[in-house]
């Protein structure tokens, strides 16, 4: 299907008729933006700036297991395989932005989320069934590999999630 241009003839600007009138292309790249919150002069740039404005967050990813988790046990991205030895690895560059955990029953734990075999952010539970942190902001690069294990306590049923947030 071909594209569908629109055009607009300008008979005045800012209340002043003009001696010629004047087509003008409603393509976003000449369409002028004025908000002085954003660095983009069109609308086509002010979109794409509002899309990494706004994160451009993708769907969380997960670690879990499913059963009893104690102490040293290292989570999973695939079931039965531990994420130390088969980590998540990440697809682009970025941030993480956030982390929840949560279990079955009211227990005290910590889960731990390690980058690149280096301890990052920590996730407590102290009897509670769920907890999360925001505004993390760490950044993280294309191939880089996530794991999490449960460093204190048990727990059962453990999920953690993260989200990244795409740098543009």
């Amino acid at each position: 299907m071909p594209t569908k241009r629109y055009c607009v003839t300008v008979v005045e600007i800012d209340g002043v008729e003009l001696d010629y009138q004047e087509e003008l292309a409603l393509d976003g790249d000449v369409v002028y933006f004025t908000d002085s919150t954003f660095t983009s002069d069109n609308v086509q740039d002010a979109i794409i700036e509002s899309i990494g404005r706004s994160g451009a967050a993708r769907t969380p990813f997960g670690f879990y297991y499913d059963a009893n988790a104690s102490s040293g046990r290292w989570l999973e991205v695939n079931k039965g395989v531990p994420s130390n030895t088969s980590p998540h690895v990440m697809a682009e560059d970025g941030k993480l932005a956030s982390a929840t955990i949560s279990v079955k029953n009211n227990t005290t734990c910590t889960a731990e989320v390690f980058l690149n075999g280096v301890s990052i952010i920590t996730l407590t539970l102290l009897n509670s069934q769920t907890a999360a942190i925001n505004n993390i902001n760490i950044t993280v690069s294309q191939l880089d590999e996530l794991s999490v294990q449960i460093t204190s306590g048990s727990c059962t049923e453990p999920n953690v999630q993260i989200k990244q947030q795409v740098t543009a």
